[in-house]
């Protein structure tokens, strides 16, 4: 449905009055929500089917250099082809899918990342899902994101004034965006530690339900949305299969422009450091190659050494600044007095250790003590 989201127009509050409607089930279930902002990380799925629509998002502005399948546009990782279709999940134009793919942005990412733990957190709640979807208001995915309300002084006082209509948007369009990831291949399945092979997978990644409020003057506004993975997550689940990660709050606070090697490297790191968790294997070395491809960080080979390499290596020290990484450092450091040491420093091995409080998260994950892991839910079974 189309939504009307400039909130505090002049020409919405000259509308004459009426009597407002009875709530709707979903925007009941909206109104119940109690946000938290006081929480230190979200645990978030950790699928192949996660890493591969990252990978997708990250490397859209790229679209027109995907192959084709079928005449559509596809992105190829490991098993799982990630396609950018209708909502419905019929095929879109190579020409209109490639139009999409290019308003997709860090933002859409990180909505995506964000949903998927705010649905895992609320999914066995009653009081917070319709049909395995749960409700997410507009405003939690603003406030993770740690982006300010607008505000305005009256006085000597600095009054706040709700969240920016540009703002909202954004969101909403992150939403509409993430709806159309669609994904065909296979994904592995293992039971109590057993083999059970390669399931086929056929599902979009997410499904999506707008929830629009009317005030008392008539306009329409964005509410919030209803949100779960795709069926996907099935052969998953009945296996027995939860992978979960936690993810640093300050992650999604990284600003997606001026932070963007900062936000990829963390995204990935999230998912690498959740598959070492088993084995405890956080310090074992990574390429910064590797590092790069797997963030999906374009290599400047022009300007390699002289602003590439500066850049990337401000980006660690900023998210060890931060916190979001502990410690790390250079196991092989590159003698920069050569001349063209750039691929030298790309072959380069790197350990790089999640901050202390994330460790003691992954352990309990894979223990699985934490009271947030789910149980079977009933579209599992």
């Amino acid at each position: 449905m189309t939504t009307n989201t400039n909130l505090n127009s002049k020409a919405a509050r000259r509308k004459p009055a009426h009597a407002a409607l009875p709530a709707s089930p979903e925007l009941a279930t909206l109104d119940g929500i109690l946000a938290d902002n006081t929480s230190s990380d979200l645990l978030v799925t950790n699928y192949l089917e996660d890493e591969a629509v990252r990978h997708a998002a990250l490397s859209a502005k790229e679209a027109r250099d995907w192959p084709l399948q079928d005449g559509a546009p596809y992105l190829q990782h490991r098993e799982l082809c990630v396609f950018y279709t209708r909502t419905d999940g019929t095929p879109m134009e190579r020409n209109d899918a490639i139009e999409r793919l290019l308003h997709v942005r860090e933002s859409t990412a990180l909505t995506l990342r964000i949903a998927l733990g705010l649905w895992n957190l609320r999914r066995n709640d009653q009081h917070l899902c319709l049909n395995g979807s749960a409700a997410i208001r507009i405003e939690e995915i603003l406030a993770w994101r740690g982006i300010k309300k607008h505000s305005r002084v009256k006085g000597t006082v600095r009054q706040s004034d709700g969240w920016q209509t540009k703002d909202v948007d954004a969101v909403r369009e992150d939403f509409l965006l993430a709806a159309s990831f669609y994904l065909r291949g296979y994904h592995p399945i293992w039971k109590r530690g057993k083999w059970k092979g390669r399931y086929v997978v056929t599902a979009p990644y997410l499904r999506v339900t707008f929830v629009d409020r009317e005030d008392l003057w008539g306009n329409e506004e964005l509410a919030g949305v209803f949100v779960a993975p795709g069926d996907w997550i099935n052969s998953y689940e009945s296996a027995g299969n939860y992978f979960l990660t936690p993810v640093d709050r300050r992650v999604f606070a990284l600003n997606p422009q001026n932070d963007q090697h900062e936000l990829r490297i963390a995204l990935f790191l999230t998912e690498r450091w959740r598959k070492q968790a088993k084995t405890r294997a956080y310090g074992t070395s990574i390429t910064m190659e590797t590092l790069l491809q797997e963030s999906v960080i374009r290599v400047n080979e022009k300007n390699l050494t002289n602003c590439f390499v500066p850049r990337i290596e401000q980006a660690l020290a900023h998210l060890h600044q931060k916190g979001i990484i502990g410690s790390y450092h250079c196991l092989n450091p590159v003698d920069r007095s050569k001349p063209r040491w750039g691929n030298a420093w790309l072959g380069s091995q790197w350990r790089i250790l999640p901050p202390d409080e994330i460790i003691t998260v992954l352990e309990r994950i894979v223990r699985r003590e934490l009271p947030a892991l789910p149980l079977p839910s009933p579209r599992a079974a």
